[in-house]
């Protein structure tokens, strides 16, 4: 009989503690309905930014002689601010093949290119005409700044102002120190394989870098040493290079001159 009893007691105490203990191993599974670990897609206000592709064309400004340029931009964020790189071609050349230069440094580091064409002179070159006078003014240079503003306002590239730079390589050198002394938004130049006309400077403060070849026959080393010299005189902080070869420029050169801009890799 006790027996009876103790085994009637234990069964029981079964039928009313078991249904408490499920009820526990419930609790530990919750329902997806109530899971506030799991956020809701519509809930969430992080997107990554546009992958913008890249692009390589013709500009849409046109100068005097129905000469426009070109532009090239790297694959980007949509907003990221870019440095960018305005370049001046040589005599007979025109700004698509500047461009070309320079358009893998610009797919690899990420900048901008604007490449304007120069004027045709009255003897018939493609070449640029800079300023000899101080203030003096030229239609290369307002077509340059048109092509630059032009890039500008396309509205998805924005500038990053910290890195503006103009080179000019050749017959086209020249114009890089007279445009970023004379247009606040540069704030370099490069004399590469070319001249300089000081009196037409303006008051931008820039630097600067020159290079040439060491046996350049048209632009020697010691013509850049004088030009470096008068910058300097000037107030200029630039600085001269020299390659091995002539008239080219050179992969090292570009190499070099685009770390010296916005620094090694």
């Amino acid at each position: 009989m006790v027996r009876t009893v103790q085994l009637l007691w234990f069964l029981f105490l079964g039928l009313v503690l078991l249904p408490g203990c499920a009820q526990d191993d419930d609790d530990a599974t919750s329902d997806p309905d109530d899971d506030d670990a799991t956020s809701d897609p519509d809930d969430d206000d992080t997107t990554d930014a546009a992958i913008l592709p890249a692009v390589s064309e013709a500009l849409q400004t046109v100068n005097a002689a129905g000469r426009t340029g070109w532009v090239v931009l790297p694959e980007r964020n949509e907003g990221e601010a870019l440095p960018y790189l305005l370049v001046f071609h040589a005599t007979g050349s025109d700004g698509r093949s500047m461009a070309s230069l320079f358009e893998e440094h610009a797919h690899a580091r990420g900048f901008v290119i604007v490449a304007p064409d120069s004027r045709v002179s009255p003897q018939g070159d493609f070449t640029w005409e800079v300023g000899t006078d101080p203030g003096e003014i030229t239609p290369d240079l307002l077509h340059a700044v048109a092509c630059f503003d032009e890039v500008l306002g396309r509205g998805d590239a924005p500038l990053d102002t910290a890195a503006v730079l103009a080179a000019g390589y050749s017959g086209g050198a020249s114009s890089a120190p007279y445009l970023a002394t004379n247009h606040p938004p540069l704030r370099s130049f490069a004399i590469l394989h070319g001249g300089l006309f000081p009196d037409a400077l303006g008051d931008n403060p820039v630097t600067g870098w020159l290079s040439t070849g060491d046996d350049d026959p048209l632009r020697p080393p010691a013509e850049l040493a004088g030009h470096t010299a008068t910058l300097q005189g000037l107030g200029y902080t630039v600085e001269l290079h020299t390659y091995p070869g002539g008239h080219e420029l050179g992969e090292t050169e570009r190499d070099e001159l685009i770390d010296w801009w916005l620094g090694p890799e």
